[in-house]
């Protein structure tokens, strides 16, 4: 949510195959990720994915570095977007899987995104520090 206006998610074609792909063999996850599983799901199948080469670079792509504000307490932090072997919470990876992550997949800075992880709280993308496709990583 960008404001109080929905944000159309834009994926790359590499990344919404990838994780098509994970989704199918994703097995024995916790009923946070199986919510984040059915949300990527469908989000992927209703999008029209880009080419790699023609993302903007302020969208969150997958291996993307991007800072986060917590809206209620003004905490800053910094967090790479991960398939979920890669995810490593005391490295601040974060789980395409997890709630964040599948909320921050496919949206620009400025956009809030909302989760329940720990009661309501509301997050604000402030700046992509690092896009694969932006830096010319188009395989990652």
């Amino acid at each position: 949510m960008n404001g109080s206006k929905a944000v159309p998610k834009v994926v790359t074609r590499n990344d919404r195959e990838k994780l098509l792909k994970l989704l199918e063999e994703a097995r024995h996850t916790t009923s946070a990720e199986e919510q984040s599983i059915r949300k990527l799901r469908h989000c992927l199948e209703k999008i029209k994915p880009v080419d790699s080469r023609k993302i903007k670079p302020f969208i969150v792509t997958m291996n993307s570095t991007f800072s986060l504000k917590n809206l209620g307490n003004g905490s800053k932090e910094t967090y790479r977007l991960v398939y979920p072997p890669d995810s490593d919470p005391s490295r601040n990876n974060i789980s395409v899987l997890s709630h964040i992550g599948s909320e921050a997949l496919g949206t620009p800075e400025g956009t809030i995104i909302k989760t329940d992880s720990r009661g309501e709280q509301y997050y604000l993308i402030e700046e992509i520090i690092y896009q694969p496709e932006a830096a010319g990583n188009y395989t990652l």
